[in-house]
């Protein structure tokens, strides 16, 4: 049984402020928990189930009642397991910039879904690292972390103001592509993979910000074969052009 304040402090977790006070979150759901366990890139301070089984790899866990289970749970259909992980801590700019391989930046992404897709997507093409400009979502929040499947913490982040990091990142020697639709803008198709890219994804409703648009980095975009869709969502979009931006391993 948890103590009330146990409880207290695990559900303050869900609020943004807590989990930097505390540098802890919440993971929910069998299949992260078990992911989370397995990539040993997070420390998990705690594992809770409602009754069901354990996940495999799970050495410890507690066993709660369910009107304990349900105080903690984030979700309406819960998988009956949560994990309380601690916050890994970001890399210096200096060190991301530094680091081989693509860096996928994100100039105001807010939606979690998009942005646990694309935290996902990054640790799948082996990414140096992200960084998160100033407006992105909190990538410990819930929705964020169920939205990954597990890879929380397997990739390297930076935060910031994104104006700053491009601007350095170009004078060491990176070289910048934004992802805008706009009719100036190359096809991502006519690029040749690029281990040093930056590549930038803006906001889901408004793109790229105006600071970053003005900054004159080269634009890239996706072209679609059909009419019938306007664009592409933001974590589709930033998927392909990973796929695209980074070279395949060698054979």
């Amino acid at each position: 049984m948890l103590s009330r304040q146990k409880r207290t402090d695990i559900r303050k977790l869900s609020s943004k402020k807590h989990r930097i006070s505390s540098g802890q979150f919440i993971a929910e759901g069998r299949r992260s928990v078990e992911q989370i366990i397995r990539n040993g890139h997070l420390n998990v301070v705690a594992v809770f189930t409602d009754g069901r089984d354990a996940p495999e790899a799970v050495a410890s866990v507690q066993t709660l009642s369910k009107a304990d289970f349900d105080a903690l749970r984030t979700t309406e259909r819960s998988q009956g397991v949560i994990a309380i992980c601690e916050s890994p801590p970001p890399v210096s700019v200096s060190d991301l910039i530094r680091a081989t391989g693509v860096i996928l930046a994100l100039d105001g992404l807010q939606d979690p879904g998009n942005l646990g897709t694309l935290i996902r997507s990054a640790a799948w093409f082996g990414v140096a690292g992200m960084f998160l400009g100033t407006g992105t979502a909190d990538p410990f929040q819930p929705k964020v972390v169920r939205s990954t499947a597990g890879a929380t913490g397997a990739v390297p982040y930076a935060s910031g103001d994104i104006v700053t990091f491009l601007r350095e990142a170009a004078s060491a020697g990176r070289r910048v592509y934004v992802l805008d639709g706009g009719p100036a803008s190359s096809r991502l198709t006519d690029l040749e993979p690029d281990p040093s890219a930056v590549l930038v994804v803006g906001n889901e409703g408004k793109g790229l910000s105006d600071e970053v648009r003005a900054a004159g980095y080269r634009s890239v975009a996706i072209h679609g074969l059909t009419a019938f869709v306007e664009s592409l969502n933001a974590a589709v979009a930033g998927a392909i052009a990973l796929h695209h931006m980074i070279p395949p391993p060698e054979s």
